[in-house]
């Protein structure tokens, strides 16, 4: 297992334990981003950009321990 730290952005917080807006989440080693998108349950298209550690990645990127992802959902307005 791995321990990872999740921050969401906008409404995505509905999608995190408790409804949180960050959470520390373990994960199974050799889990990608796109594997903790999907345990998250956050549909494609409610996610704008992903970073890992400060930077955007992609969704193969396999999650190390202490990574800190951050999820933003696309923002409205105008």
């Amino acid at each position: 297992m791995t321990q990872v730290t999740v921050k969401i952005f906008g409404e995505l917080y509905k999608y995190m334990p408790n409804r949180l807006d960050q959470a520390t989440i373990d994960v199974s080693t050799g889990t990608t981003l796109g594997g903790l998108v999907e345990l998250l349950g956050i549909p494609d298209h409610a996610i704008w950009v992903i970073t890992v550690n400060g930077e955007r990645t992609t969704l193969d990127y396999s999650l190390q321990g202490n990574d800190t992802i951050a999820i933003f959902s696309p923002v409205g307005g105008g």
